[in-house]
């Protein structure tokens, strides 16, 4: 049985959550046909934020009737059942991101999730109480540990405070990244991803993997060159390769580092082709 509905902005599409069989089905409302279908827990209610995403209010699917009653008995508390507040991709049918999850105080069983600005605004099915987000500090530490879980300790990935200053940094003006890569010389292999081959073959693999996640998420790369040679100042480092990328935000910068399709088929080979890396990470801004 449906439980949240949307519909696209152009009216063409429905997104309808099924609760019990925890998925969220998007139909062509002309024809009737469904579309897609993306794996949700118990999707709730759903919500179009700002930047074009669903946001689906998800409970745990190991709930039981029981939970629910006594969660219901509750006159003036905070009910303790788990949920997560995450962001659908409309075109992927791709869970992106988990923008809040909680169990508990001060307050569980989220049923909504309204984003205006940096702030998320959280209702519940029963309760006295409504919740009140802030992304920009609240998802700093829970992101940070995402991220270190998936690059760790690396020359090729940024450091844990970099990754902090990162989630940190004013995220809604666009930004320009200009990397400097060192690339590791003869043959390169990962038996994993069942590959062997030249470091520009692993590049190539790199690109093709990381171009259909850069086109939906706005970022567009904007220059990139061959080796290079210093000619002022002091560097006795080799660069092979320099490329400069703009992104929408450094918002975005971290939503592609944490994209499931980018961490599977783009990470590999990254690792692959890159021994080494300097990034500088700039806010854009118009020639004088």
């Amino acid at each position: 049985m449906p439980n949240g509905i949307v519909t696209s902005p152009d009216g063409r599409f429905i997104y309808m959550n099924a609760t019990a069989e925890h998925s969220v089905r998007k139909v062509e409302v002309a024809s009737g046909r469904e579309l897609g279908r993306a794996t949700v827990d118990s999707p709730d209610n759903a919500r179009w934020a700002p930047d074009g995403r669903i946001l689906i209010a998800s409970l745990s699917r190991d709930l039981t009737a029981e939970d629910f009653a006594a969660c219901v008995s509750i006159e003036q508390a905070a009910c303790g059942i788990p949920f997560k507040i995450v962001a659908l991709d409309p075109h992927s049918m791709t869970i992106v991101e988990t923008l809040y999850a909680n169990e508990g105080t001060p307050m569980g069983a989220g049923t909504v999730g309204l984003r205006v600005g940096d702030e998320l605004f959280i209702g519940s099915f029963h309760g006295d109480r409504i919740l009140r987000v802030n992304l920009a500090t609240t998802n700093v530490e829970a992101k940070l540990a995402e991220l270190l879980a998936i690059y760790g300790d690396s020359t090729v990935w940024p450091t844990e405070e970099q990754w902090r200053s990162i989630l940190l940094y004013p995220n809604r003006q666009p930004i320009v990244t200009t990397s400097f890569l060192q690339l590791p010389t003869g043959e390169v292999q990962d038996e994993k991803l069942g590959f062997r081959g030249s470091v520009a073959e692993a590049l190539t693999k790199y690109i093709e993997a990381t171009t259909p996640v850069v086109e939906r998420i706005g970022v567009k790369p904007a220059y990139v060159s061959g080796p290079s040679l210093t000619v002022i100042g002091d560097d006795s480092n080799q660069w092979d390769l320099v490329a400069v990328t703009r992104y929408p935000s450094a918002e975005a910068f971290v939503e592609l580092h944490l994209d499931p399709a980018y961490v599977e088929k783009s990470v590999p080979y990254r690792r692959l082709h890159t021994k080494r890396a300097i990034m500088l990470l700039s806010q854009e801004a118009p020639m004088p």
